[in-house]
């Protein structure tokens, strides 16, 4: 399968929990002989096109100059690139605001899987307008995408009684160690 990976700072994870899923869920596709792609900011630090065996698509990134609309722009050109590569499935890591440019795989067969992350429009961090704007992304997440994830109960519960949509619960999961060193806890 072709599979494209958008919504997050890029890999290799250098940012946090939707780059470190990203970059986990990349290499078990291509182990697995999948072709993928991950949609990183033209900022990241990483410059290479292609990451162990997953190619590394860039697109324009300016969040000191254009805050908020950043993303939206980010989103919908990511977007707009991932309709037009005939990808089977299009990983959406959270709804804000790509859902807002759903509209672009009407001549697209890939099906939109969306990670519902948080509920985002809550933060103290975003002024009105953007809440708004966030509030009505998910909604529309919700209605277009043809399969939803949460990654906690609690957001599957949410969605469930806010949207009445079903969602498939996808724990990230943590990495093992082989050992710990219990003097540290005694400290």
């Amino acid at each position: 399968m072709k599979i494209a990976i958008l919504g997050t700072r890029g890999i290799p994870n250098n940012y946090g929990g939707f780059e470190q899923c990203a970059e986990k869920l990349a290499l078990s596709f291509v182990e697995k002989g999948n072709e993928v792609a991950v949609y990183n900011p033209a900022s990241n630090p990483y410059k290479k096109k292609s990451w162990n065996n997953v190619r590394i698509k860039k697109n324009f990134y300016n969040e000191k100059k254009l805050k908020f609309l950043n993303l939206f722009l980010y989103d919908y050109l990511c977007l707009k690139d991932a309709v037009k590569q005939d990808y089977d499935i299009i990983l959406e890591l959270g709804y804000s605001p790509c859902s807002i440019f759903y509209y672009l795989k009407k001549n697209s067969n890939a099906k939109i899987v969306t990670n519902m992350d948080g509920l985002d429009w809550k933060r103290s961090k975003w002024n009105w307008i953007a809440k708004k704007t966030l509030k009505y992304s998910e909604k529309l997440a919700v209605k277009k995408s043809d399969a939803l994830v949460a990654d906690n109960p609690g957001m599957g519960d949410y969605i469930f009684k806010k949207y009445g949509a079903n969602s498939c619960y996808i724990p990230y999961g943590a990495e093992l160690y082989g050992s710990s060193d219990k003097k540290v806890l005694k400290d």
